[in-house]
């Protein structure tokens, strides 16, 4: 599956994106060799309007992630590189054991970049890395 075809989805099951009560969607791990990450530094905690602790996140699985867009092209990546949006998880989602790491970057969208944070869940605690 590409991002095109997950937009395409996502539309003829009639969600709107513009209408969702939260700016972020699940999102397929197969999507993961499309994803482009970059290195945006530290993350900023503030209280959670996030699933971190939401069941359906079940970590090693194809449905372990969710990506927070964050606009298109130069706009959105403006907003990736200085850090802006950034989901952090907060301190009882690691306590109910529900850990996740978050990376910045952008997918292709046709002719255009869709920038934004992908967060996975991880099983292992210690691990750093996801793309």
């Amino acid at each position: 599956m590409d991002i095109d075809e997950f937009f395409t989805i996502s539309k003829s099951l009639g969600i709107d994106e513009k209408k969702q009560k939260v700016d972020f969607f699940p999102f397929p791990s197969s999507l993961k060799e499309q994803f482009i990450p970059m290195g945006t530094g530290r993350s900023i905690s503030r209280e959670s309007i996030y699933p971190w602790v939401d069941e359906q996140y079940q970590a090693d699985t194809e449905f372990d992630s969710w990506f927070k867009p964050m606009g298109y092209d130069d706009e959105g990546k403006k907003r990736v590189k200085a850090n802006k949006g950034r989901p952090s998880p907060p301190p009882s989602a690691a306590k109910a054991g529900f850990h996740w790491r978050t990376k910045g970057g952008h997918f292709p969208a046709g002719k255009k970049e869709v920038w934004g944070y992908w967060a996975i869940r991880v099983s292992d605690p210690d691990k750093q890395t996801i793309v």
